[in-house]
């Protein structure tokens, strides 16, 4: 007697195959978005690492030296502006160079009156030698109060000179200040720029960063359910076996940190 082969048999097993091929497209399906989120992910937060180091670390480091160099020019202003008050107490403050020149010009115009009066003396024919003789005393005075007036007329010559460099010397500083002050200027607007188009481009990242993750975290959240229902001592091979084959380790732990991970606001 023959044994025939039971159709009820193949068709149960084809039943079984259209039961559980689905499901195993389904986890595919899923552990293939899974790892298209996390490479994703993975690739945007290391796209953000490079900008900040190749970008944001250069940035900060500008803007450093553009604030030490700020607060050097203001100490340079303020050194300046010391000098500057200095001078001008040299030039028009108590005792200065303005008080002794009319000092000065005081007992200059004392002594030009007692010239002309000498001169308007003395400066004819005598025909006394008494006379002559008077005059000749008189201008020998003169002369000797003159030689004082003549060192104070040198000194304060010299003192107007020296006030004058300086004054040229602390004008140039201070023009050169601000040319420094500009150029700071300039660098500062120019790395405002940077820093703005830095800011868009890291934005842009954190806002698809932020997405990745999100998309992650539910995609995590779907995979958890078929984990859930496995052994807690499942390894990871059988989990990519019954769940889906995802290109990363320690699934469990991973799986349980991205579900329920922030994704920010």
């Amino acid at each position: 007697m023959k044994t025939k082969i039971g159709f009820p048999g193949l068709l149960k097993f084809s039943l079984l195959a259209l039961l559980l091929f689905p499901c195993f497209a389904l986890a595919s399906d899923l552990s293939n978005k899974l790892n298209a989120a996390r490479d994703s992910a993975v690739y945007l937060g290391n796209q953000i690492d490079e900008l900040d180091k190749k970008v944001g670390d250069s940035l900060k480091e500008e803007k450093s030296r553009l604030s030490s160099t700020s607060e050097l020019l203001q100490l340079r202003e303020k050194h300046l502006n010391d000098q500057n008050t200095v001078l001008l107490k040299q030039m028009t403050g108590p005792g200065g160079y303005a008080a002794q020149y009319s000092s000065f010009k005081a007992k200059l115009d004392s002594f030009d009156a007692k010239c002309a009066d000498y001169k308007s003396r003395c400066d004819r024919t005598f025909t006394e030698q008494s006379d002559v003789d008077a005059c000749n005393q008189e201008k020998e005075q003169l002369d000797e109060e003159s030689k004082p007036l003549h060192g104070e007329s040198a000194r304060l010559i010299d003192l107007k000179l020296k006030l004058k460099r300086e004054k040229t010397e602390l004008d140039d500083a201070f023009t050169m200040l601000n040319k420094q002050r500009s150029d700071l200027s300039s660098l500062s607007e120019k790395w405002g720029e940077k820093q703005k188009k830095y800011n868009a481009e890291k934005n842009e990242l954190a806002v698809a960063y932020k997405q990745a993750l999100e998309k992650l975290k539910q995609l995590s959240s779907q995979y958890a359910e078929c984990i859930g229902g496995l052994p807690a001592q499942t390894n990871d091979k059988e989990i990519k076996r019954r769940c889906g084959d995802v290109n990363f380790g320690d699934i469990r732990k991973n799986i349980l940190k991205w579900q329920n991970m922030r994704t920010g606001s």
